[in-house]
């Protein structure tokens, strides 16, 4: 039996000071407690039949958090580390636990992303607004990979007779894998250049 986590992610895009409360709390309803409740159902029965494998889905921000997408960084850290427990746990049972953890792959998440942009007329970070935008429509970038030919390969992983503990491939994966084995300021200061946190000045609070 195969069972596949795949929530129809929420983004909530924005600066960690800025997103809305109730934003997150549906985000990580959404993102992690939906797939630890699909987990739970399917769970009996692979047990009753000898085996299966879990694929759930997280992502390459699973291993490096980023600047505007905090709370789906988050969130995807929930998924690996919540797969890596099932993984110790369901072992016994004959159950693989596999973490896909796709870079930059075309999808339609912007649509939703978009509308879900913080970014409040008083914000200490309007300064990067157009950063944090672009944040949010990254799946749409001209060199994201296509879902179909991630898709074609994360099947084949899956499918393998011992498959991968994680499967990562996509547009900028690469970067984000070398980025969780660097000390941790480079990978800050890597990801704050890219992501516009330099142009970001403080400001006094009157």
């Amino acid at each position: 039996m195969l069972g596949i986590n795949r929530d129809q992610p929420r983004f909530s895009i924005g600066a960690t000071a800025d997103v809305d409360l109730d934003q997150v709390r549906q985000t990580i309803e959404t993102n992690v407690l939906g797939i630890l409740a699909t987990s739970q159902a399917v769970i009996p029965g692979m047990v009753a039949q000898g085996g299966g494998r879990i694929v759930n889905v997280g992502s390459v921000v699973g291993f490096v958090s980023t600047p505007w997408a905090g709370i789906y960084s988050m969130t995807k850290a929930a998924v690996h580390s919540l797969s890596d427990t099932m993984r110790i746990e369901l072992k016994p049972f004959n159950i693989d636990v596999i973490v896909l953890a796709p870079g930059c792959i075309k999808s339609n998440i912007y649509v939703s992303a978009g509308k879900s942009v913080i970014i409040p007329s008083d914000s200490l970070y309007r300064a990067a607004a157009h950063h944090i935008r672009a944040r949010a429509a990254v799946s749409q970038a001209p060199k994201a990979t296509p879902t179909d030919v991630f898709a074609r390969r994360a099947v084949a992983a899956v499918l393998r007779s011992h498959p991968p503990r994680y499967f990562t491939y996509g547009h900028l994966s690469l970067l984000f894998v070398v980025c969780q084995w660097l000390p941790r300021a480079v990978t800050e200061f890597i990801l704050g250049r890219i992501l516009g946190v330099g142009e970001i000045k403080q400001v006094k609070i009157e």
